[in-house]
């Protein structure tokens, strides 16, 4: 009798002691989306410019790049002021402040923006006292060279003078002999990283970019520095991909087979911020077939403005009639 009472009472006493433990929490397996791949329609001449959202792989946005001259930013404490570079557009400050003063650009100085979007590395440069709230104004009139269409074809030039800052940057423009000058205010908009302003029409707020939040990468030409054989810079209109200033950080992995690129091994990858991260280098001119190559090598990862990461790379600069200006890209949420 008692071999028998032992044998019932264990299960009770297995029992008693496996309920004090807490039960394993399972970890649901990491499941990575899709291969997909996207052409994005810029033309032959690169006449527009296109802002792409990951996460739905369609543009959101398309624009021609003459649709706009100048980008006001709209955070908060940021004031920096961007040519449209995709037009080889530069600015010289003519150390003055009397916007009715003549003046002459021979010899000027010109200056462009540099494609990383840093504050002190725009061509308008510190256009205020930033230490004072709003900011008060330098008042110095800018030459601006507006540079070239797609077709090559001179697009003009024009005088601004930025007057003020308070709820909003109050901008003074003319043609460079004073003639036909106007003013306007451009307000932030707080759902978009610019305001965008165009000289066509008399001089009109324009919308180009979309909401912030709805795109991570641009398609778009853009002017950079590149380096002569003799070591001499020389200003360059190239074009590649910028970052979305909101949020989107990027990193690139060299010479990286993009099909063994998973979650596990980016996921503690350091991204960074730099606008330009991804840029042109992406593509190389062969002399010898006198056609754009690829580099499908390199594998960027992205972390979009939703927070999900992707990997990302180019496979085509051309569509399927032989176009130039046609990149396909194929990416991948991680």
């Amino acid at each position: 009798m008692k071999f028998k009472l032992y044998i019932f009472l264990l299960p009770i006493i297995l029992f008693g002691t496996s309920s004090c433990f807490e039960k394993d929490q399972l970890v649901p397996k990491h499941i990575s989306g899709n291969v997909q791949t996207s052409e994005i329609q810029l033309t032959e001449d690169y006449k527009y410019q296109v802002y792409f959202d990951l996460g739905s792989n369609k543009p959101v946005a398309t624009n021609h790049k003459t649709d706009w001259d100048l980008a006001f930013e709209c955070s908060d404490t940021g004031y920096t002021i961007l040519l449209n570079s995709s037009k080889f557009m530069k600015i010289v400050d003519m150390g003055l402040s009397d916007f009715n003063a003549s003046f002459d650009t021979t010899g000027a100085d010109w200056k462009f923006d540099e494609p990383s979007g840093h504050p002190d590395s725009t061509a308008f440069g510190i256009w205020a006292d930033f230490s004072l709230n709003p900011p008060v104004s330098y008042r110095s009139v800018y030459a601006l060279d507006l540079g070239l269409d797609e077709e090559g074809n001179i697009l003009g030039f024009r005088k601004v003078q930025l007057l003020s800052y308070d709820q909003g940057y109050f901008i003074k423009y003319a043609l460079l002999d004073g003639s036909h000058a106007d003013s306007l205010i451009i307000a932030k908009d707080p759902s978009r990283n610019y305001s965008y302003f165009s000289f066509k029409n008399g001089g009109t707020i324009v919308q180009i970019e979309p909401p912030k939040n709805s795109w991570d990468i641009h398609f778009t030409q853009y002017s950079t520095i590149l380096y002569t054989d003799l070591g001499e810079a020389v200003q360059y209109l190239v074009l590649g991909v910028l970052l979305n200033p909101h949020m989107v950080e990027s990193a690139v992995l060299r010479n990286t087979d993009f099909t063994k690129v998973d979650f596990e091994m980016v996921k503690n990858l350091e991204l960074l911020k730099y606008r330009d991260l991804i840029g042109y280098e992406w593509k190389e001119y062969n002399f010898t077939s006198g056609t754009y190559e690829v580099n499908s090598q390199d594998t960027y990862i992205i972390r979009d403005t939703d927070g999900y990461l992707f990997k990302f790379r180019f496979i085509s600069f051309y569509n399927q009639q032989g176009d130039k200006g046609f990149p396909t890209i194929e990416l991948q949420q991680l």
